[in-house]
């Protein structure tokens, strides 16, 4: 799951503030994605948390910060 963090404008948080932001433990974030630059002029940050490492009805209370991250594949297959 892809959450989005708020931040001070051009002031990437690391990880362990960004986990700390959204009251989830470091170990809930996916340390090789890393904390993303969303719109860093606003200060928006994107990072991603380990579905399984997340209370179950935390995507209800963020619904305005979680999103899917599902898998992208090619559509033509016969290029692979």
């Amino acid at each position: 799951m892809l959450l989005t963090v708020p931040g001070a404008p051009g002031q990437t948080p690391s990880l362990e503030e960004a986990a700390a932001r959204l009251g989830l433990p470091r170990e809930a974030l996916n340390r090789d994605f890393g904390v993303t630059a969303l719109d860093p002029e606003e200060g928006g940050y994107l990072v991603e948390a380990f579905d399984d490492a997340l209370p179950s009805n935390f995507a209800d209370e963020q619904e305005k910060r979680a999103f899917s991250n599902p898998r992208i594949e090619p559509l033509d297959r016969r290029r692979e």
